[in-house]
C-alpha cells in the first residue's frame, strides 16, 4: 500500500508532506501506511481525493483512478487559497449533480456514462458529499419530498450504520432510497420507507447488494 500511495502522490504532483496536510494526517503517516492502515485514514484520503480508487489502494487491483470521478475536481477544490485581501479561504466544495437521475431508476451506470447530463453544485455544510440525484415518489415523505435533491457519499465501511438513510444499489439493477435495518436472517437487509402506509418494508439479499451511498441531506431545487 505504501508504494501505491506514493504512486498516487506522484500523480498529484505534490510532496508527501503537502499530501498529509491536505488529508489532515500526522507527519510521517504516509511512510507508516500498510495492510493494517485504519479505514478512517483511507476515508480521510478519499474525502479529499475522491478520484482515488480505494480498492486499488487496498489491494492493488483495478485502476488507480475511479472512472466515476473527474480528476479535475480534486485536489484543487479543497485547497486553501487567498482572497483579494490576502486572507485564507477554502473554495466551495464541488458536488456532481445528475439532474435527470432519480433514486428509483436502476443501476449506477449514470456515474460512468459520458453522455449523462451532469452539473457541479456547491452546498455549504456538505463538504463530505460527492454526488447528488433527485428524490422521486412519496416513499420517504414527509422527510424527503419528491423532486428534492438528495446529497450523498459512497459508503466505504464494511458495516452498515443501521437506521441511516442510504441509496441502495443491487446487482439485479434495483436502485432505491431507504432506511436500512437488519433483516429477518443474516442473509438479508430490511429496507424501510418513511411512508409506511403505502410503502411497507421489504428485504433484499445481502448477496444482491452492489453499492451503498449514504444520504447526508436533501435540499429544494431553489437552493441551487
Amino acid at each position: 500500500m505504501n508504494e501505491r500511495i506514493l504512486q498516487f502522490i506522484g500523480y498529484l504532483g505534490i510532496s508527501v508532506s503537502e499530501f498529509e496536510r491536505n488529508c489532515d494526517l500526522s507527519n510521517g503517516a504516509v511512510s507508516k501506511m500498510g495492510d493494517n492502515t485504519r479505514r478512517s485514514t483511507i476515508n480521510k484520503i478519499y474525502n479529499v481525493y475522491p478520484q482515488l480508487n480505494t480498492d486499488w489502494l487496498l489491494t492493488g487491483k483495478g485502476d488507480m483512478l475511479n472512472s466515476e470521478q473527474s480528476p479535475s475536481l480534486s485536489p484543487t477544490t479543497d485547497k486553501v487559497i487567498a482572497d483579494n485581501d490576502g486572507n485564507n479561504q477554502s473554495p466551495p466544495h464541488v458536488i456532481k449533480y445528475y439532474p435527470n437521475v432519480n433514486g428509483s431508476m436502476g443501476g449506477v451506470q449514470f456515474l460512468d456514462d459520458p453522455d449523462e447530463t451532469v452539473c457541479y453544485i456547491s452546498i455549504p455544510g456538505y463538504s463530505d458529499c460527492k454526488f447528488a440525484i433527485n428524490a422521486y415518489g412519496d416513499s420517504m415523505y414527509p422527510l424527503i419530498k419528491s423532486g428534492q435533491i438528495v446529497l450523498m457519499s459512497k459508503w466505504l465501511e464494511r458495516f452498515i450504520d443501521w437506521g441511516r438513510i442510504y441509496l441502495v444499489v443491487t446487482k439485479s439493477g434495483y436502485r432505491v432510497i431507504k432506511r436500512l435495518y437488519p433483516g429477518s436472517s443474516n442473509a438479508t437487509i430490511t429496507c424501510v420507507s418513511e411512508n409506511h402506509e403505502t410503502n411497507p418494508p421489504f428485504e433484499i439479499e445481502k448477496d444482491d447488494l452492489d453499492k451503498l451511498y449514504i444520504v447526508k441531506g436533501w435540499i429544494c431545487r431553489e437552493v441551487i
